[in-house]
């Protein structure tokens, strides 16, 4: 990562020490934060805006391939993630996402506590959602190239600008509204 001058980077905020507002020494946090969930430390890059661009996948579950995952609180360091591959947070402690987020697999949201997506989601593969509590409704702009989960949902809206490349997958879910995008052929109900 190039280092930046002052008067390269003009994005003081008022309140906020110029250190924070700059990114200065954020790519430590990164690289502590990667270390410490014993990720691959050569899977990842930081771009000049400081968004993290991770080749593999990203498993955070404490169910199957890896029940001994951290019991403390996770939280993502980043505000931009971009994922190569699947990212499983199922029955895992995180509390939110990034604020943009890109997965090139998967993204299992399964028995998870997240009360909001962000906007702008995009997910290349399958999007699970199944058994959130709290989450009450999906993101503007969502993408998602496989199918869309939503089992045992408090959604009860798809908003008109999401898009769902598969099949919409329904089980004890009531979708009020389906959004102008979501064609009555690829909607599933299913008892899984």
């Amino acid at each position: 990562m190039k280092a930046r001058f002052v008067y390269e980077d003009v994005n003081f905020v008022r309140g906020m020490d110029p250190k924070t507002a700059m990114g200065i020494g954020y790519a430590d946090v990164i690289h502590r934060w990667f270390k410490a969930l014993d990720l691959d430390l050569n899977g990842y890059r930081i771009d000049k805006d400081l968004a993290v661009h991770y080749t593999g996948n990203m498993i955070f579950s404490k169910f199957g391939h890896n029940p001994d995952a951290p019991d403390f609180p996770l939280t993502f360091p980043m505000h931009e993630l971009f994922i190569n591959g699947s990212l499983r947070l199922d029955r895992s402690e995180f509390a939110e996402l990034p604020e943009k987020l890109q997965v090139g697999g998967m993204l299992d949201l399964t028995y998870i506590e997240i009360k909001k997506l962000p906007d702008g989601l995009t997910v290349a593969g399958d999007l699970f959602i199944d058994n959130n509590e709290y989450l009450y409704k999906l993101p503007e702009d969502l993408k998602v190239g496989g199918g869309l989960y939503l089992i045992n949902s408090k959604i009860t809206r798809i908003p008109d600008s999401t898009w769902v490349g598969g099949h919409v997958i329904l089980d004890d879910t009531k979708i009020e509204y389906f959004g102008s995008q979501i064609k009555p052929g690829q909607v599933k109900i299913d008892e899984l």
